[in-house]
């Protein structure tokens, strides 16, 4: 789903049909169009359309974005399982991941919203750039 104006995509979704639930997998927008909404329109017109299409269920998926509480009437928790071996690096893995745990909702109780959100967009740079 696209909105175009002057003559480029300005805000698009991707999702994906999941049977009886239209699922929002991904969404950006055009920076310089930020102060027209365009990716909030975007997604307004995508939950209407999902609506005359007759889906019983928009689904944003994980995470816990904002913009998603906006428009949920409900929410559902996600749960992963994992297996691993016994051992000491899986015991120091698991450390590991349970140290940044902390650290993350420690800076979320902690830190204004903006700082946050910058941690996050650093993080997600280096992940990128270990890629």
């Amino acid at each position: 789903e696209e909105i175009w104006a002057e003559g480029a995509c300005r805000a698009s979704i991707y999702g994906i049909d999941a049977g009886e639930t239209y699922c929002f997998y991904q969404s950006g927008y055009d920076p310089a169009w930020a102060r027209r909404s365009v990716g909030l329109v975007c997604l307004g017109l995508s939950l209407e359309d999902a609506l005359q299409r007759g889906y019983a269920r928009y689904d944003f998926l994980r995470g816990t974005e904002r913009y998603k509480f906006d428009w949920a009437t409900g929410q559902r928790e996600t749960v992963a399982v994992r297996v691993i071996a016994r051992g000491l690096p899986s015991a120091l893995l698991l450390a590991r991941e349970n140290a940044e745990a902390v650290a993350r909702a420690a800076a979320h109780a902690l830190l204004p919203n903006a700082a946050v959100d910058l941690l996050r967009r650093l993080r997600r740079a280096r992940e990128r750039q270990s890629v």
